[in-house]
C-alpha cells in the first residue's frame, strides 16, 4: 500500500471539511449568479442573490453557497451519440400525422431568469445540470415532440414547415418554463430521419416529383417558344392581310376614280352627240323645206361637171330591160346657169 498517497488523500479531505465549517468569502464569476442559502437560524430571507462579479461572506453550517450560470444553455437532442448529455442516440422519435416513424434532431436554447434566481434555488435546483435533467429535458422533449407530430411526412421536406413547428414549440414552452423561473430563447430544428424503408419510398417519390417538375418546366418553355412563333406568324399574317386590304382599297379607289372619269367623259360625249344629232335634225328639217330643195339642187349643180353628157338611146320594149328615171336636163342646165349668174 502506498502510504504517501493515502496521507495526501486524507489531508485533502480534511482540508475540505475544515473549509466547509469555517466562515469564508465566495465570489460570483462574471457569467454567473451566486446564491447564499440560509439553512439554520435564519432571521430574514432564506436566500440572497449575489450579482455577477461580487464577493459574498458565507457562514458555514448555517448557510450554503450556490452559483448558477447567466449564459445561454444548449440542450442537444440528436441522433449523434457524440453530441449532447447522453452517450447514445437521443433525437426526438415520434410518428408523423400519417403514422410514419421519424426522428428529429433539435437544439433548445434556454437559461435562468435572473429575476427568479432565488425561486429557482429554493424550488427547482441548485446547479445547471440538475435543472436541465429535472425540468428542461422532460418538458422540452414532450412539448417539442407534440408540435412536430402534427406535421405530415411531406411537410418535413419543407424547411418553412419545420421552422413553423419549431416556432410553435417555443411559444408553447415559454409559459411552461416561466413557471419554473426559466427562459426559452430558441428551438432549432435540424436533421430529420425517416424509417429507412419509408425514406427510400419518399426519395423515389421526391425524385419523380422533381423529374415531373423539370418536364413541366421544359414543356412550359416549349409552349412559350411556340406561342412566340405563333404570335410572330400571326403578326406577319396580319401584316400581309393589311397590305392586301390596303392594295385592294387602293385599287378600289382607283377603279372608282376611273369609273367616275369614264362617266364624265361619257356624259360629255353624250352631250356632244346629242348636240350633233340636234344639228342634223335641224338640217333635215331645213332640207325638207322649199329652200332646202333649192340648196340641194345648188349643191348638185356646184359639183356637177357638164362637159360630158352621155345619153343612151332606148326604144320602148327594146334594149336591156333597164328601167331608168327620166331626168329633166333642161331644168338642170337652167339651174346651173342661174347659179353661175
Amino acid at each position: 500500500m502506498n502510504y504517501q498517497n493515502l496521507r495526501n488523500k486524507v489531508g485533502a479531505a480534511g482540508l475540505a471539511a475544515l473549509l466547509t465549517v469555517m466562515p469564508g468569502c465566495r465570489s460570483a464569476g462574471d457569467t454567473e449568479y451566486g446564491v447564499v442559502y440560509c439553512k439554520w437560524w435564519c432571521s430574514g430571507e432564506k436566500a440572497t442573490v449575489a450579482e455577477p462579479g461580487t464577493y459574498n461572506w458565507v457562514m458555514p453550517v448555517k448557510s450554503q453557497w450556490f452559483s448558477l450560470s447567466t449564459a445561454k444553455q444548449f440542450f442537444y437532442m440528436t441522433a449523434d451519440p457524440s453530441v449532447g448529455d447522453r452517450n447514445a442516440k437521443d433525437d426526438l422519435e415520434f410518428k408523423t400525422k400519417e403514422g410514419n416513424d421519424i426522428g428529429q434532431d433539435v437544439v433548445l436554447e434556454w437559461g435562468i431568469d435572473p429575476t427568479k434566481m432565488q425561486y429557482v434555488v429554493e424550488n427547482v435546483g441548485t446547479d445547471m445540470k440538475e435543472i436541465q435533467e429535472k425540468i428542461v429535458r422532460p418538458l422540452a422533449r414532450s412539448i417539442i415532440r407534440d408540435s412536430f407530430g402534427k406535421m405530415t411526412s411531406v411537410q418535413f421536406y419543407d424547411g418553412n414547415s419545420r421552422f413553423e413547428a419549431a416556432k410553435q414549440a417555443r411559444e408553447t414552452l415559454a409559459p411552461e418554463f416561466a413557471f419554473y423561473g426559466l427562459k426559452v430563447y430558441n428551438v432549432e430544428a435540424q436533421e430529420y430521419h425517416f424509417n429507412p424503408t419509408f425514406q427510400q419510398a419518399i426519395d423515389r417519390a421526391q425524385n419523380a416529383k422533381e423529374n415531373k417538375s423539370r418536364f413541366d418546366r421544359k414543356q412550359a418553355a416549349v409552349t412559350e417558344e411556340w406561342a412566340a412563333k405563333l404570335e410572330q406568324q400571326r403578326g406577319q399574317s396580319n401584316q400581309t392581310i393589311a397590305q392586301s386590304e390596303g392594295y385592294f382599297l387602293q385599287k378600289e379607289n382607283q377603279a372608282e376614280g376611273d369609273y367616275a372619269n369614264r362617266v364624265k367623259e361619257g356624259q360629255v360625249e353624250l352631250a356632244k352627240k346629242k348636240a350633233e344629232a340636234g344639228g342634223i335634225e335641224q338640217r333635215n328639217k331645213a332640207m325638207m323645206s322649199r329652200g332646202g330643195k333649192y340648196a340641194v339642187q345648188a349643191a348638185f349643180a356646184e359639183n356637177w361637171k357638164p362637159e360630158t353628157i352621155t345619153i343612151l338611146p332606148c326604144e320602148e320594149g327594146k334594149g336591156n330591160n333597164v328601167s331608168m328615171s327620166v331626168t329633166d336636163i333642161n331644168a338642170l342646165i337652167g339651174g346651173y346657169n342661174a347659179l353661175k349668174k
